[in-house]
């Protein structure tokens, strides 16, 4: 194609990453008086994505493993909370249904609260504020959502929910790359300011003594944004450290570093990895994890604090897989449990109705690339054809149209034989706008070198993904 002549591109934009669970334990004094203490465990997990499925995952599994561990530390310690991206990007049997089944089993679970993800906007601010929000049991919290034009919160920043007479103060941030990630449109009304900043600033008001602007003793953050490498290694990718993480995304290090030593602990989501990392503060360290995605663990954090101040006296953190324990001994133990399974097995049939109709029929398998590293910085033999897809629907008549399919938003392979409507919808499972612009050769070209995310002198961009290479039309 010649370079010299404007090109009308089409893409979708969403990205996310996979892995796998193991065990991390670790424990370290921080430094309070600890004459006497009270203990307070955080179960966490996030980017959940609609994971309501019978295997692979079981979510029911899921919400067995966060039981028993609530069972295990004391009703009265725990707080279930999230670190967003729980709707978006589900499967069939949530999507197909507008994730409604989801907030019903986040309800179920009694979430305490959660970050707002990049997801829970996929349908736009309305979407967040007139049906997932009212429509859970718990706040969505965003400290660096603004009204545009102002610093006036879009959501609210904190939460404050009293255990064992301390306050608990949980203070959320989306990512700051929500306007690449979400249609434009659907934030017009919103201005994104710096996570840690606006986190900082909630933490300040937290702890200024002023009972106007809400006060803690305890202080808990979650970031929907995280590290872009994990300490297990996943699909080829070697395990990382979290000193080689510092260094190799400034944003992440700027969470972990720059995040008032007052925060006691630190949960990330939005990149999918699994890590449970202790971060520096003065006089000590902080817990500092992330508990991959897909309901595939549950991060958990046990914290002994100052019962009259609510200092870290010590913590030990772990990201847990799976209970072993049988889904039936489960169902019949916790009624939290119950209620989720009969949440799953509704949605699941419910959504085979439509899901099972046969659309269409593949002669041969087409399918992302297959590799034991990162598949999604690979030419996908499925995404060029999601692209050719844009072209041929959008493009017809026009020579210079060039579809662009991002690999991230690719999220199932076709296999041979009958295709149902499920199958194919699993496929670009997002609510995304398919959307046209204009680009002169040399902005086109800037798009395909940005695929390395590397700077014009090769160092990086210090982004939290990995190469993701478009798909690309004809």
């Amino acid at each position: 194609m010649p370079l010299s002549a404007p090109a009308r591109f089409a893409a979708v934009l969403t990205a996310a990453a996979a892995t796998f669970g193991t065990t991390f334990m670790t424990a370290n004094a921080v430094g309070a008086a600890c004459v006497t203490t009270t203990p307070l465990t955080l179960l966490n997990f996030n980017d959940f994505h609609g994971r309501l499925a019978r295997a692979n995952p079981n979510t029911v599994q899921f919400v067995g493993t966060v039981e028993e561990q609530r069972a295990l530390a004391g009703e009265a310690n725990t707080l279930v909370l999230s670190a967003g991206d729980s709707v978006g990007a589900s499967l069939f049997a949530s999507f197909a249904q507008n994730d409604e089944p989801t907030l019903d089993l986040l309800n179920a679970m009694d979430v305490a609260a959660s970050a707002v993800g990049n997801h829970e906007l996929d349908q736009g601010f309305s979407d967040l504020t007139g049906r997932i929000a009212p429509g859970v049991e718990f706040p969505y919290l965003a400290a660096n959502l603004y009204l545009k034009g102002t610093t006036t919160p879009a959501v609210p920043a904190y939460t404050v929910v009293t255990k064992n007479g301390l306050r608990v103060g949980i203070v959320g941030a989306v990512t700051s790359g929500l306007s690449g990630l979400v249609s434009p449109a659907g934030i017009a009304t919103l201005d994104v300011g710096d996570p840690v900043q606006a986190v900082n600033n909630t933490i300040a008001d937290l702890k200024d003594g002023n009972e106007a602007n809400g006060e803690a003793d305890v202080i808990v953050v979650e970031y929907h944004e995280g590290a872009g490498v994990g300490s297990t290694p996943t699909a080829g990718i070697p395990a990382s450290t979290l000193a080689e993480q510092l260094t190799a995304s400034p944003l992440f290090a700027d969470l972990v570093t720059n995040t008032d030593p007052r925060a006691q602990v630190i949960f990330n989501g939005h990149t999918h990895q699994v890590y449970a990392w202790d971060g520096a503060v003065p006089g000590g360290t902080r817990p500092v994890l992330q508990a991959g995605s897909y309901a595939s663990n549950v991060g958990k954090v046990s914290l002994v604090l100052d019962s009259t101040t609510g200092a870290t006296c010590s913590y030990t953190q772990a990201v847990l897989p799976m209970s072993s324990t049988p889904v039936a001994d489960l169902v019949s133990s916790y009624p939290r449990v119950a209620a989720a399974k009969l949440i799953v097995d509704k949605a699941v049939d419910d959504s085979a109705v439509i899901g099972n109709r046969v659309i269409g029929t593949a002669a041969a398998p087409i399918t992302r690339a297959k590799t034991t590293g990162n598949e999604r910085g690979l030419e996908s033999t499925l995404s060029n054809m999601i692209a050719q897809m844009f072209k041929d629907t959008l493009g017809k008549t026009d020579p210079n149209f060039i579809g662009a399919q991002n690999p991230g938003g690719t999220r199932a392979d076709i296999a041979a034989g009958p295709i149902t409507y499920g199958q194919a919808a699993a496929i670009l499972p997002f609510a995304n706008t398919l959307m046209t612009t204009e680009l002169t050769g040399t902005q086109l070209k800037k798009v395909l070198e940005q695929q390395w995310q590397t700077k014009t002198d090769g160092t990086p961009l210090g982004g939290s993904r990995p190469v993701l290479m478009l798909g690309l039309s004809s």
